[in-house]
């Protein structure tokens, strides 16, 4: 037998505190709407730091239907990263929410087979992803990043520009040496119980 059917994948998930492009991961990972547009937020960071990813992605919007592209992770190289777009919104706005649970889960799906065919063990992800600007509930975001994730020895760096009461209550281990938070994942979801949450 081989040896590497005998060791468990175990995934870990690091908080950091600190800008998510400064990330030292594989995998930069945001959520994208299916309109061709990167206005605000982390989308338009990006958009700034490499347009070749929003070149991609434009041509991407502007080549296939909206509802082709829903669902579905464009995975763009640059010098540094691989950037994951996950089109989990079909439009944007100011109020609601914009996040549609079903394509966000594919989207990470996505993320994930593209992430194992290119040998890829790191992805850093905005902490509350979909929820700020999508309007979704990070909880039910968290708990779908674990599932698809959680038979994996991915390391999962979840980053916030400022260490807030609600993720500090999270963190168990401090990093002496760094800004880096981490804490043991349970594997208790799945997509049944995320589909519950989801109502």
């Amino acid at each position: 037998m081989r040896l590497d059917k005998l060791i468990k994948k175990t995934m870990r998930i690091i908080y950091k505190i600190g800008n998510l492009l400064d990330a030292q991961t594989a995998v930069i990972a945001h959520q994208v709407n299916c309109q061709g547009v990167m206005g605000s937020g982390i989308a338009k960071q990006i958009k700034e730091k490499w347009p070749i990813v929003f070149e991609k992605y434009h041509k991407e919007c502007d080549t296939d239907s909206p509802e082709y592209v829903f669902g579905s992770c464009l995975l763009v190289g640059t010098e540094t990263h691989f950037i994951a777009n996950l089109f989990g919104q079909m439009c944007y706005g100011r109020s609601g929410r914009f996040t549609d649970y079903e394509a966000l889960y594919s989207s990470l799906e996505s993320l994930h087979i593209q992430m194992k065919e290119k040998q890829l063990t790191s992805v850093a992800i905005p902490y509350k992803m979909s929820s700020d600007r999508g309007g979704a509930d990070w909880d039910i975001v968290l708990a779908m990043i674990k599932s698809v994730f959680k038979d994996t020895n991915v390391t999962i760096e979840i980053w916030s520009l400022t260490e807030t009461p609600e993720l500090k209550s999270k963190l168990l281990t401090k990093k002496s040496n760094d800004s880096s938070w981490q804490y043991e994942v349970d594997h208790k979801d799945d997509w049944k119980q995320i589909h519950e949450m989801c109502g």
